[in-house]
């Protein structure tokens, strides 16, 4: 089996690749090739692996033989366009992905709804751009009314793989009703949500979310899913 490298590994991911993948396995590195021998050596290559930027999109007509293309990192909009997905569907080309920054995302999310419940950059901005440390700025913030909590508010997730996962996990420690908008609710039994809510009924799935958080890929049924329309009927 033929393997292109379309990234350029690291000396560690070399030995790794070394060490775990099959001995038959034959793998080049994209960078390793100049244009023309790339051309001549796709027609024999069965999977890609490497960012979605990295792919050639413009060579896979050219490879016949291609039947895996797995994607590291999240996101693969940038490779199913509608004539690549029309190919691939064709030929029968899988699409995988794998995702290291799961647990990275998932904190920045977390920070990120701390930041807004707390509204810690309007108070950042009063206190060190403004050198506003009245009393009334004091009052407010005692008062609540420069931010609440996430204790018991509502999470909505719209797309549950990996990075939603560990959303959930963090934000269930927080003490937040986690709940998720699932094309399959069935596939999601066991999975600690508090409530999963039917792809068709995204509507009544946004009224009950105080918060909302997208991870899906970004494809023609994603795009304009969340518009001013559905924001209002939060």
């Amino acid at each position: 089996m033929m393997v292109l490298l379309t990234w350029e590994p690291t000396e560690a991911e070399r030995d790794q690749i070394a060490r775990e993948w099959p001995a038959d396995l034959q793998s080049l590195r994209q960078g390793d090739l100049d244009p023309g021998e790339l051309r001549t050596i796709i027609p024999q290559v069965e999977v890609m692996v490497g960012p979605v930027w990295t792919i050639p999109k413009d060579l896979l007509s050219r490879a016949p033989e291609l039947r895996l293309i797995h994607v590291l990192g999240h996101g693969v909009d940038g490779l199913l366009t509608p004539e690549t997905v029309d190919l691939l569907r064709g030929r029968g080309v899988l699409v995988a992905r794998s995702n290291p920054a799961a647990i990275a995302i998932a904190e920045f999310v977390i920070m990120s709804l701390i930041a807004l419940t707390r509204r810690m950059v309007t108070l950042h901005n009063r206190l060190t751009f403004h050198g506003d440390w009245s009393s009334e700025l004091k009052a407010q913030r005692g008062a609540g009314s420069l931010g609440g909590e996430l204790y018991e508010s509502a999470l909505g997730l719209i797309g549950y793989g990996s990075i939603a996962v560990e959303i959930h996990k963090r934000a269930a420690a927080f003490g937040m009703e986690v709940g998720a908008l699932a094309r399959r609710p069935a596939r999601l039994e066991g999975s600690g949500l508090d409530f999963v809510v039917p792809w068709q009924d995204i509507d009544a799935f946004l009224k009950r979310c105080d918060y909302l958080v997208l991870s899906v890929p970004l494809t023609n049924q994603t795009t304009h899913l969340i518009n001013a329309d559905r924001i209002r009927a939060m």
